[in-house]
């Protein structure tokens, strides 16, 4: 018998997701005809069972097997085509550019973000040409925090203004913020002022998730009755309800680098909890037969509710629905094994919504959760230890060990740093949590009786306060933290698949196994080799995309000279989103910032003031700049040819001067000049055939030679 036959979800879900994973990289895929090859699939197999005597069904049972995947597999291309809502005429795309004002129910309460305030409306109606109609589609709404402007889930409120689609990202290997929305099915955004909206009414579109907003909202105000430091209020929130809008900037990165960040994120750590102790307070019923049915369900209606309380993350309805099945089986005396209850869960969350195979948490969720099913239980049979405490250590050392190792690669991939004290970390981390998390429920849970209730927040706060020390002395470590870890997309899967390949040969001793892990760890050094000796000898120049401010790189090997104006701070969020990310995927080992200004000071920079431009001669290309100072173009006998001509602040408004006198390898038009100037003068490029970029339209320019 194949090892296969004891896990048939993991393989209906592995069909599942491969249909998803298709439909997504292969947008051209129509509905109608994933509909049609579905229906002949099924068909096919409804006949074959049927015609098929019983005798021979045993020969046909491979080809019924494989042909229910490919079943499962359109499934899912169905399941992705039907969930892409643009394609509905009344979506806001096709009438966003029309919209005067609309009309919009909130689909949550507002949430506070350093300076500025945010929600996700759905749009119910929109005013084009003076008349409403009908239109749908989710906008993210924001507004100054200063503003006293609080929009509650189920207000209906009336917007002035027009949408504007979310742009998607202009510079290289930085985080796609359009394609991150677009998995919620948020393709438009908004800023407005106070006077731009208007709340009409309040109408409730899911009573249930109104009741969890309710709840929320008493359980957080309660909270911060009893807490009185903002920062260990926040830890609290973030832990006991999933509320991270008041976390600092300090907390998070704190916690980040020490590899604790998971449990400010509510995860399966904390449905467990709950459900630890729902089993805790539910004992007495489930030895009675008569009651165990009521048990059960008590116990699933409070994690389900708890679930819509936190936000119903992928994580969170991961946990749940796994208890679910756990509960249930243990109802009907069945046993459940691990992994198809994982894949199980897997497959009703994708089926409901299959923008979840995207969603980090989800991705972490499930490799965290499979690296302690499968790893776990091996690592601790590594020592046997007869003292209870240091066993007990062990233990939560062997689940940390397992659970970083399930999800290490993917961490690096999206976070681009390692922990490397995060066992150390967890020792206190992950039963302070227990701890933390069943303190905030009695707070909770006693405010009828406010002395212990006071006293309770008390004794959270002193818990708070010591694991944050603890956290921040492990992160304080020498070498706590390995930064700038650039793995891309093909280095992930490929490590997965080197841990997937040592995994198996450990499992079955083969040496077929052994050989092929070999072989990957050599392509993956050689590949390493590679990449590190093209970043040795690379050369390059980038012009940035950020805003209205003039950012350049030029690259040689690893090292790096970035301009920038006098209005952009190195130090900023706008450094760290748009220019950080591409240095580290370069390798980039030093950075030169000079301000444009000071260029011409420095002597290791080949750049001078010529007539009110800047002129740069750099690894055999030339680089003119200009920009306001100028005021007169020099009077040439010949055109002088430079290979890049760059316009900022409004510097021209027509080419022909500038054609008269240079030959113009690549204009460059910045993203300081005022958008209509800008847009004129590539359209007076593409007149005149010259190869024009202009920056705020189509993202930064990258230049390789």
């Amino acid at each position: 018998m194949s090892p296969w036959s004891a896990f048939p979800f993991v393989r209906i879900t592995f069909a599942l997701i491969g249909g998803i994973l298709t439909a997504y990289y292969w947008e051209g895929l129509s509905c109608v005809v994933v509909s049609s090859l579905l229906g002949g699939v099924l068909l096919t197999y409804v006949l074959i069972m049927l015609g098929v005597p019983y005798t021979k069904f045993l020969v046909w049972s491979p080809w019924l097997g494989f042909c229910g995947l490919g079943g499962i597999f359109l499934i899912g291309c169905l399941c992705w085509c039907t969930h892409e809502v643009r394609q509905d005429p009344k979506h806001l795309t096709h009438w966003s550019a029309h919209v005067e004002a609309y009309e919009a129910i909130a689909l949550e309460d507002a949430h506070e973000r350093l300076d500025r305030s945010r929600v996700v409306v759905f749009v119910r109606r929109a005013r084009i040409q003076g008349k409403w109609k009908s239109v749908q589609g989710k906008v993210q709404v924001s507004w100054p925090k200063d503003i006293a402007l609080r929009v509650q889930y189920g207000d209906i409120v009336r917007i002035q203004g027009q949408p504007w689609a979310v742009q998607t990202s202009r510079n290289p290997h930085i985080f796609d913020y359009a394609k991150f929305l677009s998995f919620s099915q948020i393709y438009h955004q908004q800023s407005i002022v106070n006077e731009e909206v208007i709340i009409v009414t309040h109408q409730t579109p899911n009573p249930v998730k109104e009741l969890s907003f309710r709840v929320l909202r008493y359980c957080q105000s309660l909270l911060a009755q009893r807490i009185h430091d903002p920062e260990v209020r926040a830890v609290i929130l973030a832990l006991v309800l999933g509320q991270k809008d008041t976390l600092t900037a300090k907390i998070s990165e704190v916690y980040a680098r020490s590899g604790t960040m998971h449990v400010l994120a509510v995860s399966g750590l904390h449905v467990g909890i709950i459900y630890w102790i729902l089993c805790f307070l539910l004992v007495p019923l489930k030895y009675m037969s008569r009651f165990r049915l009521l048990a059960s369900s008590m116990a699933l209606l409070v994690l389900w509710f708890y679930a819509f309380v936190t936000g119903l993350s992928p994580s969170v309805l991961r946990a749940t629905t796994m208890f679910t099945f756990m509960v249930m089986a243990s109802v009907w005396s069945r046993k459940t094994n691990g992994y198809n209850t994982l894949s199980i869960s897997a497959f009703l969350l994708l089926l409901w919504n299959p923008t979840f195979l995207f969603s980090v948490g989800f991705q972490l969720s499930y490799l965290a959760v499979l690296g302690i099913s499968y790893l776990q239980p091996r690592i601790y049979k590594w020592m046997v230890i007869g003292n209870w405490f240091f066993d007990k250590l062990w233990l939560l050392t062997s689940v940390s060990l397992s659970a970083q190792l399930g999800t290490a690669p993917l961490s690096m991939y999206y976070f681009h740093q390692f922990p490397t004290y995060f066992v150390i970390a967890n020792w206190v981390v992950v039963p302070a949590a227990f701890a933390i998390v069943c303190l905030g429920l009695l707070v909770l849970a006693t405010s009828f009786w406010p002395s212990l209730s006071t006293a309770t927040a008390w004794l959270l706060e002193k818990v708070v306060l010591g694991t944050n020390l603890w956290v921040e002395g492990t992160q304080k470590l020498p070498y706590s933290l390995i930064e700038a870890i650039y793995l891309s997309t093909y280095g992930a899967l490929l490590l997965y698949g080197l841990l997937t390949l040592l995994l198996t040969f450990l499992h079955t001793k083969r040496m077929k196994y052994l050989i092929a892990t070999s072989i990957l760890a050599i392509f993956l050094s050689l590949r390493a080799a590679q990449v590190s000796l093209s970043q040795q000898t690379q050369c390059k120049v980038i012009f940035y995309s950020v805003g209205r401010h003039q950012v350049i790189t030029f690259i040689k090997g690893q090292r790096s000279t970035l301009w920038v104006d006098r209005r952009f701070q190195v130090n900023s969020p706008k450094y760290a989103y748009h220019i950080q990310p591409s240095q580290m995927a370069l390798g980039i080992t030093s950075t030169d910032t000079y301000r444009l200004d000071e260029v011409i000071q420095q002597q290791a920079f080949p750049m001078q003031s010529w007539c009110g431009m800047k002129v740069a001669v750099w690894k055999g290309k030339k680089f003119i700049f200009l920009n306001k100072e100028i005021k007169n173009l020099p009077r040439l006998s010949y055109k002088i040819h430079t290979d890049f001509l760059v316009i900022e602040e409004n510097a021209v408004t027509t080419l022909r001067p500038l054609l008269e006198r240079f030959e113009i390898g690549t204009l460059v038009i910045g993203t300081s000049n005022y958008s209509s100037l800008a847009q004129r003068l590539q359209q007076e490029a593409k007149e005149y055939g010259l190869c024009s970029h202009y920056l705020s339209q189509q993202g930064a320019l990258t230049v390789a030679w």
